[in-house]
């Protein structure tokens, strides 16, 4: 769903969006959650980032950055949790 909503409001196609982490361990229904998005290259990203601040997902407003090196260290163990858990690589890009 995520990587739909971006495609349709940035035009980047889904080969400029490589992968897409949610940090769900502690979803509730009301509260924010937190994802980190890798784009093919920072143009990317900066269009993303221009495209779809302000807007919103399922009623509720997106805020979006640049990941700081505190934030791509809090989602290191949820990257490589899921690399353990795979058994299989595909990348499929719908």
């Amino acid at each position: 769903m995520l990587r739909s909503f971006l495609t349709r409001l940035t035009n980047l196609t889904s080969d400029e969006i490589l992968d897409i982490y949610i940090d769900n361990r502690t979803y509730q229904k009301d509260q924010i959650v937190q994802c980190l998005i890798y784009f093919v290259d920072v143009i990317a990203a900066e269009i993303a980032i221009n495209s779809i601040r302000g807007k919103k997902l399922e009623s509720k407003r997106i805020q979006v950055d640049f990941a700081s090196k505190v934030f791509l260290t809090r989602f290191s163990d949820i990257i490589q949790q899921r690399n353990d858990n795979k058994k299989y690589v595909l990348d499929i890009f719908i």
